[in-house]
């Protein structure tokens, strides 16, 4: 063993700045509303088949002049152009539709984007792509069925208490005002 003697001097105290990046190296552990979110995410993506989401759709279109390529790629470039087109009325219309937020709309929408590409197969390895806007369409558009879902359930419980009749007006208060109630169906009295 050898020891070492320590002075004052020969122990220097850690740099401000690093010791700050020390004691605040915490897991940055999401919020519940974020995994939330998250997980509202993937159901989207299940409910509607997608594996994979692209940022957006690349086509290749060569920069040569049209007197220099061949014939055939220059009707390829003009297909290329037109899908271009295409793509870009989709994006359009998924556009439009996600500010309306009218359900008709975003159906109308996605099915159009879904026609025209913005939604694909890859041969090579059987997954499904879609392009990031589709998918955020998608998710309005789960949201929209959620809340239909559950005003419909509010509906339909508020429908089944109507069968039973119920009086909400107080019977009268006493010295200490305190309400009397008597409800139809339950012959206990209620005070308030």
């Amino acid at each position: 063993l050898v020891k070492q003697n320590l002075n004052k001097s020969s122990i220097r105290p850690c740099n401000k700045r690093v010791r700050n990046n020390i004691s605040s190296n915490k897991y940055n552990e999401p919020t519940a509303s974020q995994i939330q979110s998250k997980l509202d995410e993937l159901i989207v993506l299940e409910a509607n088949g997608i594996d994979v989401v692209v940022d957006s759709i690349t086509i290749n279109i060569d920069d040569e002049r049209p007197s220099k390529r061949k014939r055939n790629q220059s009707s390829s470039d003009h297909i290329n152009i037109n899908r271009l087109h295409v793509i870009d009325d989709a994006n359009t219309r998924l556009l439009e539709a996600k500010e309306s937020g009218n359900e008709r709309d975003i159906r109308a929408a996605i099915k159009y984007a879904v026609k025209n590409g913005l939604r694909w197969v890859d041969s090579d390895n059987g997954k499904v792509y879609c392009t990031e806007l589709l998918k955020e369409v998608y998710h309005l558009l789960y949201n929209l069925e959620e809340a239909a879902r559950e005003n419909k359930l509010q509906y339909q419980s508020e429908r089944a208490l109507l069968d039973y009749p119920i009086k909400t007006e107080s019977l009268g208060r006493d010295r200490y005002n305190r309400d009397y109630y008597l409800f139809n169906e339950d012959y206990r009295l209620f005070v308030q």
